[in-house]
C-alpha cells in the first residue's frame, strides 16, 4: 500500500505503530497529507476547504468520489481499502465542512487498511472490532482537524473553565477559525471534557435542525452538468480516464461509459480538470 498511496514505508510504519494512540496517529496522518494547521485556518471559504482536503487526498493516490443519490440518514461516507487506488466516497448532501470530517475519518480507515461504512455516532463503548475501529477513526478525525495541544491553547478555549457555558457565537467563531463544522468543535470540546454530554446532544440537535432548514431553502438550486460530474467523479479519476484515452489505451466509447457522459460534454469536463491543475 505504501507505493500505491505515495507514502514511504517508514512513514506508513510510523502510522501503524500508533493504532492505539489516536493523537499521534492523527499527527502522522496530517504529515502525510502535508497540510499544516495554519494552511487549514487560511481556508476561509467552505468549498475551498473541501476542495483543499480532496486535492491533498488525491495527491497521495486516493480516489475521492461524491454522491447525492443517498440520504444522509443512510450514509455519510465509506471507503474501500485496496492496494491500488484506495477509494473514499462522501455524501454530497452533507454540508461542505461536514464532508471534510467524513473525508478524514475515511482517510483513517484507509491508513489502517480497514475500509467500511462511515458511522459518526458517538458510541462510548464498543461491542466488537468494527465499532472499535469506528470510534478510533472518529477520534483520529477530530484530533486531526483540531489538534489537542493547539486547540486547548486557543485563547477562547483556554480562558473557559471546565464545563463552562458556551454561546453559539463562540462555537461558530471557532468553527470558522479552523475551517471545520460546528459539530466538530462540539465533539472536541466534549472529548476534552470542556462540555457535558447533555450540552453536546442539545447543541447537536439544534445544528441538525438548522441544517435541515438550510437544505429546504436550497432545494431547486441548479449547477451545470459538468460541475456536478467533476464533483461526483473527482478530478483524480477523470484525469486517469483522460490519460488512458489520450494514450489510446481506451477509446471514446470507453470514456463515455466510464465517466457516464455523452462525448459532447467531454471538452468542458476536461477543461475544468486542466484548469484546476494549473
Amino acid at each position: 500500500m505504501a507505493s500505491a498511496l505515495g507514502i514511504d514505508s517508514p512513514r506508513l510504519r510510523a502510522v501503524h505503530s500508533n493504532l492505539h494512540d489516536s493523537d499521534q496517529f492523527a499527527r502522522e496522518a496530517r504529515q502525510i497529507l502535508g497540510i499544516s494547521l495554519q494552511q487549514q485556518c487560511a481556508w476561509r471559504n467552505r468549498y475551498e476547504t473541501l476542495q483543499g482536503w480532496i486535492a491533498a487526498l488525491e495527491r497521495v493516490g486516493i480516489l475521492v468520489f461524491q454522491t447525492g443519490a443517498v440520504s444522509l440518514d443512510e450514509m455519510r461516507g465509506f471507503s474501500i481499502s485496496v492496494e491500488l487506488f484506495p477509494v473514499i466516497v462522501v455524501n454530497a448532501k452533507d454540508s461542505p465542512r461536514g464532508r471534510v470530517f467524513t473525508l478524514i475519518h475515511e482517510f483513517a480507515h484507509v491508513l489502517t487498511n480497514r475500509g467500511g461504512l462511515c458511522d459518526l455516532h458517538t458510541t462510548a463503548h464498543a461491542q466488537n472490532q468494527e465499532e472499535r475501529t469506528e470510534i478510533f477513526c472518529n477520534q483520529v478525525a477530530g484530533t486531526f482537524l483540531l489538534p489537542t495541544q493547539e486547540f486547548l491553547g486557543d485563547p477562547l478555549v483556554a480562558r473557559k473553565g471546565v464545563r463552562a457555558p458556551w454561546d453559539d457565537s463562540e462555537i461558530r467563531n471557532l468553527a470558522d477559525k479552523y475551517s471545520v463544522s460546528q459539530e466538530v468543535v462540539l465533539r472536541r470540546l466534549l472529548t476534552l471534557g470542556r462540555i457535558t454530554q447533555s450540552f453536546y446532544r442539545q447543541k447537536r440537535e439544534e445544528l441538525l435542525e438548522a441544517y435541515q432548514r438550510e437544505l429546504r431553502r436550497a432545494e431547486g438550486g441548479f449547477a451545470p452538468f459538468h460541475v456536478l460530474k467533476v464533483r461526483d467523479l473527482g478530478r483524480a479519476f477523470i484525469r486517469l480516464v483522460l490519460e488512458a484515452y489520450h494514450t489510446e489505451a481506451i477509446n471514446s466509447s470507453d470514456v463515455a461509459e466510464m465517466l457516464g457522459v455523452k462525448l459532447k460534454h467531454l471538452p468542458t469536463i476536461e477543461q475544468d480538470v486542466v484548469d484546476s491543475a494549473a
